[in-house]
């Protein structure tokens, strides 16, 4: 995977959640270059964990706690 250093894990996020909701969700805290969204490979339901890497400019950190606490301020 190209660009597995800029990728951040984003744990908590709701099953009920589609690729579409989390995608939105994330990208309100910046672009996105890339996302997956982990499933159960049997079921192809949400494990509730993502693999976002953000378009950022060089030399900025990724932040991520600011979409991981949007995340759990969400009603379930």
């Amino acid at each position: 995977m190209a660009d597995s250093a800029e990728r951040v894990f984003v744990g908590g996020l709701p099953y009920y959640l589609t690729d579409e909701q989390c995608k939105e969700l994330l990208g309100s805290f910046g672009p996105l270059k890339s996302f997956d969204l982990v499933k159960d490979r049997d079921t192809g339901t949400s494990k509730g964990c993502a693999r976002p890497a953000r378009r950022a400019p060089r030399g900025r950190s990724l932040h991520c706690d600011c979409a991981c606490r949007a995340v759990r301020l969400l009603a379930v």
